[in-house]
């Protein structure tokens, strides 16, 4: 949760359209991954493995943020593994069928916003 507020704080900077996921409470059998955070230059998702490891897949590649970002997952706990995940598509086409497929859903999606990223 630390990448996550971080994450938003640096993109709030640009009022960016941001995914985000928190799926951490859902007990359905088709959540795949405990959090999920997107933007047209960023992916990261955070899992759970049967070994009890946090697994942090994401896609930094074309992020504005790419240096600070990687400083961020680096300092995660001992128990996690991060592993860089490309797309075949581009991040922000990539983003693109996110929002197609989560039909936009503003549970999820919205523009951040600086003042409110800062208050949390």
């Amino acid at each position: 949760m630390r990448v996550r507020k971080a994450v938003r704080l640096l993109y709030a900077q640009h009022s960016e359209y941001f995914y985000d996921n928190d799926q951490r409470e859902d007990l359905s059998e088709s959540t795949v991954s405990m959090h999920s955070l997107a933007c047209s230059t960023f992916y990261m998702i955070l899992d759970c493995n049967y070994c009890d490891e946090y697994v942090v897949e994401y896609d930094i590649e074309s992020s504005p943020f790419k240096d600070e970002i990687a400083r961020l997952i680096s300092r995660g706990p001992m128990y996690s593994i991060g592993k860089q995940v490309t797309h075949e598509s581009t991040m922000e086409a990539h983003f693109q069928y996110m929002r197609t497929y989560h039909n936009d859903n503003p549970k999820h999606f919205s523009y951040l916003n600086i003042e409110i990223e800062q208050q949390d």
